[in-house]
């Protein structure tokens, strides 16, 4: 079957299509997993300053890293993921299998793009020489507008964009506006009753898991470790892996640090 010039104008449209999808899904896919490395590296650094590095563990009680190694089908390392080892060696493995994984993917689909943009520059070369036949034997043939075909691509990537966000924004208007008041009351109760549970706990141990702690305050790690090292050099408490060890006669000025935790975290929930 010979081709017409309208066959290679829905082909050029098609590849053209095509290769802008994969460009986008290359560079999500490079955002995605860099914000997967800096995550593990922030944590090798709290894991590092509390001393929970040196912890050893399997890979499997740590949920992101064994969460980490099945989305990017990382190859299994008998010896640094599944051994009994020390946290630290096994994050800053994973760090480098995340990057090996980057650097390969990278590079396999820049190679498929690549193949794509030959394949449209054939079919652009094969156009032109229809064109040209055509021409001489006195049929008008229309021009290719290469930046009128990418512009419609673009237009039509926003408006499923515009149309997605809406729809988002849609559906969480909607949650907000039946559950808002509810949820605020429940986490107000969830909240308080967290900082009566670490309240009673310090009162009769000397020790306090940091994990507990940080849900309760629900704060991020890095903003958690800042106010662990201030409360620390404000009551003389010590770190000891996981563990906060209390000073008995700081408890009662470090419990009124907790009330005012929590009324500081009523109130950002009133500005949302």
């Amino acid at each position: 079957m010979d081709k017409t010039i309208e066959w290679y104008d829905q082909g050029i449209t098609a590849l053209k299509k095509l290769i802008k999808q994969h460009d986008i899904e290359l560079e999500q896919f490079i955002n995605e997993i860099n914000s997967d490395i800096e995550e593990q590296k922030s944590k090798v650094r709290v894991e590092e300053a509390t001393g929970q590095n040196k912890k050893k563990v399997l890979s499997k009680e740590v949920n992101d890293i064994d969460f980490l190694i099945k989305k990017y089908e990382i190859k299994l390392r008998e010896y640094t993921y599944r051994m009994y080892t020390k946290l630290g060696k096994v994050r800053k493995r994973l760090i480098k299998d995340l990057e090996t994984e980057k650097r390969l993917v990278r590079i396999k689909k820049r190679r498929g793009i690549a193949k794509e943009k030959f394949r449209l520059n054939t079919l652009l070369t094969q156009r032109q020489k229809l064109k040209k036949k055509l021409e001489k034997q006195g049929v008008k043939v229309p021009v290719l507008n290469l930046e009128q075909i990418e512009s419609k691509i673009k237009q039509e990537k926003q408006v499923e964009i515009e149309r997605k966000k809406n729809r988002i924004e849609l559906d969480l208007e909607e949650i907000e506006g039946e559950d808002k008041d509810k949820r605020t009351v429940k986490d107000k109760e969830i909240k308080k009753a967290d900082i009566e549970k670490i309240k009673k706990t310090i009162k009769v141990s000397d020790r306090l898991r940091m994990s507990m702690m940080r849900k309760a305050l629900n704060l991020d790690e890095s903003l958690f470790l800042d106010k662990i090292f201030d409360w620390a050099d404000s009551f003389g408490f010590r770190i000891d892996g996981d563990y906060l060890i209390i000073k008995q006669d700081t408890v009662s000025d470090f419990i009124e640090a907790l009330d005012k935790e929590f009324l500081l975290w009523e109130k950002r929930r009133e500005k949302i």
